[in-house]
């Protein structure tokens, strides 16, 4: 007697939402831990300048998440109403802010304030 065992059919869309989720689930905990050890340590940024930057970048995430749900949720705009194409317009913004920090802008000096600016722009 032969079992067959019969997949189940998978949403395309489910598909793709779940594959760059599963992406950024990877590249965030990366991001997290080594920007950090690249600004003190390679960079040598200021303490002040680096929970200043942080300070600020508290400040955006409070703002910037609820108005974007609320712009997503209600817009009439494509861009923001179907997640394809958030998506598709947001992947390149997106692999961009990822690789901004790893790339100076100059030489640093340490505690040059260029570097707490270019933290500023990463986050």
């Amino acid at each position: 007697m032969k079992l067959t065992m019969k997949l189940p059919q998978l949403d395309k869309n489910a598909v793709a939402y779940s594959s760059v989720t599963f992406a950024y689930g990877m590249m965030n905990p990366v991001f997290n831990f080594y920007y950090v050890k690249l600004f003190l340590n390679n960079y040598k940024i200021s303490e002040v300048w680096f929970h200043q930057a942080q300070v600020l970048y508290m400040i955006w995430n409070a703002i910037n998440d609820p108005l974007f749900g609320y712009f997503q949720d209600n817009s009439t705009l494509a861009c923001f109403r179907r997640r394809r194409n958030a998506i598709l317009f947001g992947a390149p913004l997106f692999a961009f802010s990822f690789l901004v920090p790893w790339f100076p802008w100059r030489q640093y000096e340490p505690d040059d304030w260029m570097i707490g600016v270019h933290l500023i722009v990463a986050l």
